[in-house]
């Protein structure tokens, strides 16, 4: 984690409830969104509920950055603008399993680090700090 930036305008206004912040997901009492920042794009996730629980792809020194607070300051600005994953989810179950196993297959054939998930060898997650070796 990195230090508190000092005092001053809140930078994450920018972003707040805004085009940049995209992909929004609520899924239970998690907030995921996709960011395109100033040098980057990024993936940002936060706890509703839990303050110290947030994650951000961006390389800003300063915690929380201002993707964290521009997601939660949206959360809390409009709601209604985040896609339920949960009530999604439930939708599934009319689907046949073949339908679900074909989906499954183009969605990790898009997103191979999906297989990380489901437990295969070589497509794990690698730990944020083994990008900083």
């Amino acid at each position: 984690m990195g230090t508190r930036r000092p005092a001053e305008r809140d930078r994450a206004h920018e972003y707040i409830d805004s085009p940049p912040l995209t992909q929004r997901l609520l899924y239970r009492k998690h907030l995921s969104a996709r960011i395109e920042g100033h040098y980057g794009v990024y993936r940002t996730s936060v706890h509703v509920a839990r303050k110290i629980a947030a994650t951000c792809s961006c390389p800003s020194d300063y915690w929380p950055c201002k993707h964290v607070r521009a997601l939660r300051a949206t959360w809390e600005a409009n709601p209604d603008s985040f896609f339920d994953l949960e009530r999604y989810l439930k939708t599934l179950a009319s689907r046949t399993k073949a339908e679900l196993v074909d989906a499954i297959g183009d969605i990790l054939f898009a997103f191979p680090e999906g297989l990380g998930a489901l437990g295969v060898p070589e497509f794990e997650p690698v730990p944020d700090d083994e990008y900083d070796e």
